[in-house]
């Protein structure tokens, strides 16, 4: 769809591929349907992001989650679609940005970050010390290498790639059980 709303037909060759970047609204398209009518279903894959738009939830949940993702293009739309859902969603790009935001005394429900990550840790050295500072928050560390999995099993694993709607099911599930 360009500017002006007009679909825009994109095609290929068999046995070729296009790479294609959607830019769509968060709510709506075309002023109609749900984005979660047009998506459904589709993946979070390598750094393009595709994100399931779960059902809007009209109240928000009040539960505040950092997502913590080095690659704006997964971040950015599973972020979005993490506050559709309700939560209050704050991001950083990699694990000194989140562990500067946690040191504010902001409040902090739910962290939700990648494994491998630039700075000064990776995203398992970054869930030791959240839980060793603050041990009331849930967390959740992401990665598409299994090998980089944390051996203590002290934190809930989703493996890349993963669909968005999973991960709303996912962190709705572990804030209400805690």
């Amino acid at each position: 769809m360009d500017a002006s709303r007009n679909l825009e037909c994109v095609s290929s060759k068999t046995g070729t591929s296009v790479p294609v970047v959607l830019i769509l609204p968060i709510a709506t398209l075309c002023g109609n349907p749900p984005i979660r009518q047009i998506v459904e279903n589709l993946e979070v894959i390598g750094t393009i992001g595709w994100a399931t738009v779960p059902e809007l939830n009209p109240e928000p949940l009040g539960a505040h989650v950092l997502f913590v993702e080095d690659e704006v293009l997964i971040r950015t739309p599973v972020a979005q679609i993490l506050r559709g859902a309700g939560f209050v969603v704050n991001e950083a790009a990699n694990t000194d940005e989140a562990w500067s935001y946690l040191q504010t005394g902001a409040p902090v429900d739910l962290v939700f970050s990648d494994i491998q990550m630039p700075g000064s840790m990776d995203g398992v050295e970054f869930a030791r010390k959240v839980r060793e500072k603050y041990a009331h928050i849930v967390i959740v560390l992401s990665s598409g290498k299994g090998a980089l999995l944390p051996r203590d099993n002290q934190h809930q694993f989703i493996s890349k790639p993963y669909r968005a709607g999973d991960v709303v099911a996912l962190v709705t599930s572990l804030l209400q059980q805690r």
